[in-house]
């Protein structure tokens, strides 16, 4: 594991150099696996939570190009952004609950959109028994076709003004889990009442060393949600929510659509970071994230670690 992060991390710290200053900033990747490095001094660089930026990745402890952009206002107090995330709750709960993969299949996430302009697709297969080894199929800085686009991004032809970096590698077995790409085992040891999940990750940001707890606190939980794990329950999402809504400073910046285009909220966390979640308080949808990362994510069961055909 600790060799493939090492890899990952040189191969798209190297390439980002390489790039022009006038080029945007591609291939700052999260490989949704695994949690946050802790800094323990000084304010820690922010990570996208996405499976891109990952942007919260595949692979534990990946470090990640910051990516935090000043946004132009600060938008609504808290109370309207816990407001939303409520009201989305509501409806979470009354969703149909998602197939859970059987012990000899895979969990398959995909994430198609765009970082900071250039195109990027991602893709993650998670062994539902977390004995077997997995894959991670990224490429960045392609030209994507449209955001619901499948296929093989390695044919994809580069996007002008971007750099191109591809990756293709075997994720060693993960049987713990984490708030990025839960297991069935980590999401049973989650509390099903708001204030205790809210206090749970609390207390994991905490014992990270992390300065701003808050923001961390948002980015966890934001992951979590995120991940659309078929183990995560109508009412776990719900759950989720509810405890995101107790997270002091969090912000409601307004109507924004995510890359297919669907109109929702969009919530951040309590620092000007560059990373939203679109909510759709009807449904109660994650819809996709905003801001320099722009992507949206699907998760099915896959027999094996081939791509789906459908």
């Amino acid at each position: 594991m600790r060799d493939l992060d090492r890899k990952l991390r040189d191969t798209f710290s190297h390439a980002l150099a390489d790039l022009p200053t006038e080029a945007p900033a591609v291939g700052a990747v999260k490989l949704l696996a695994g949690h946050p490095a802790p800094a323990r001094r000084g304010r820690p660089g922010r990570r996208l939570l996405a499976g891109v930026a990952v942007a919260a990745a595949v692979v534990a402890g990946v470090v990640v190009a910051p990516s935090v952009l000043p946004l132009g206002s600060d938008g609504p107090s808290s109370t309207a952004a816990a407001a939303v995330l409520n009201r989305t709750a509501a409806a979470a709960e009354r969703a149909p609950a998602p197939p859970v993969p059987r012990p000899d299949q895979f969990v398959y996430y995909r994430e198609i959109g765009s970082q900071r302009g250039c195109g990027l697709s991602y893709e993650l297969w998670q062994a539902a028994d977390g004995r077997r080894a997995g894959r991670v199929v990224r490429a960045d800085g392609v030209t994507v076709p449209r955001p619901d686009w499948r296929g093989d991004p390695f044919v994809l032809p580069v996007q002008q003004g971007c750099r191109r970096m591809t990756l293709d590698e075997t994720v060693p077995p993960a049987t713990r889990g984490d708030w990025e790409t839960p297991t069935a085992a980590f999401v049973a040891g989650l509390p099903t009442d708001p204030e205790a999940l809210y206090e749970r990750v609390l207390r994991d940001v905490t014992a990270a060393g992390f300065e701003d707890r808050d923001q961390r606190t948002f980015e966890y939980l934001a992951a979590l949600l995120w991940s659309g794990s078929p183990y995560l329950t109508p009412r776990l999402r719900a759950t989720a929510m509810r405890a995101l809504s107790r997270v002091p400073g969090i912000r409601n910046h307004g109507s924004e659509t995510d890359a297919l285009g669907r109109r929702g909220i969009a919530i951040g966390g309590p620092l000007k970071s560059d990373y939203r979640l679109i909510l759709d308080a009807g449904t109660g949808q994650l819809l996709g994230t905003a801001g320099a990362l722009a992507v949206v994510r699907t998760t099915s069961v896959a027999d094996s670690t081939e791509r789906p055909t459908r």
